[in-house]
């Protein structure tokens, strides 16, 4: 509260201080295509120390890999509230990363108080990075859950179909 009052007192006289325009704030959204980075590292342009991106520009790689992605889901079969609440938060915040590719981002800069202020929608994917190494943490913890209590056959299946099929 403290730092908050001065922020608010001073953002007024800032370049934001009325809210952008739309095509500015939404400058560098996430193209739906470098969603694919999430498996595949180089998918967005970078190949052989030659760059040709294609993408955004505010991060270089949003690789997070076919297990951490496999685990995510893992974790979400497991219905706690723990699981949804950081899976709202993983799902959102790509969401919101998309940015000006999506309408919903659209319809939050226009009614929700603070959104023109924000801009480089990509960066919201930090957090979830962040809300996918905890819900991958959740999986892999429920996939030694299930291989101490010796019901394998099933999960098994399905882990080894999966990373077959992406692969």
């Amino acid at each position: 509260l403290v730092q908050l009052l001065p922020f608010l007192e001073a953002v007024k006289y800032s370049y934001r201080g009325e809210g952008m325009r739309y095509q500015t704030a939404t400058t560098w959204s996430l193209p739906t295509l470098e969603l694919f980075t999430l498996i595949c590292p180089s998918s967005s342009g970078f190949v052989e120390f030659i760059w040709k991106f294609w993408g955004q520009d505010f991060f270089k790689s949003i690789y997070f890999g076919i297990m951490g992605i496999f685990l995510v889901f893992i974790a979400l079969f497991e219905k706690r509230y723990r699981n949804i609440f950081w899976g709202g938060i993983f799902f959102g915040s790509i969401i919101l990363a998309i940015g000006s590719n999506t309408p919903f981002y659209g319809l939050l800069y226009k009614y929700i108080p603070g959104f023109s202020f924000e801009r480089y929608p990509v960066k919201f994917f930090c957090l979830a990075i962040f809300a996918g190494s905890v819900l991958a943490g959740f999986g892999f913890d429920y996939l030694l859950r299930i291989i101490k209590e010796r019901r394998v056959v099933k999960p098994l299946i399905f882990l080894l179909g999966t990373n077959f099929l992406l692969l």
